[in-house]
């Protein structure tokens, strides 16, 4: 008898949809400081936009936000290569 009554198998939890949402999760967490440091110090929002020193933390979270999305898409297919193999 077994002692899974509807436990779902490793292979049906990480769906195609779920690999790309985690891979994109992952790389905001990592990149999004990153992104939002770096446009800070180098204050590329008012260098840009002539604007206050605020815009280059708007400036980070958008350039973050596009990386984030960007490489983990990229990642999430090699992911699914991976498992695929």
């Amino acid at each position: 008898m077994s002692s899974e009554s509807g436990a779902k198998s490793s292979d049906e939890m990480l769906t195609p949809r779920s690999v790309y949402s985690y891979s994109i999760l992952l790389m905001v967490m990592v990149l999004m400081p990153f992104a939002i440091g770096i446009s800070y110090v180098l204050r590329l929002g008012p260098r840009l936009f002539s604007g206050p020193a605020e815009y280059s933390v708007l400036f980070g979270l958008g350039v973050g936000a596009l990386l984030s999305i960007i490489i983990g898409f990229l990642y999430g297919r090699v992911a699914i290569k991976e498992m695929a193999s």
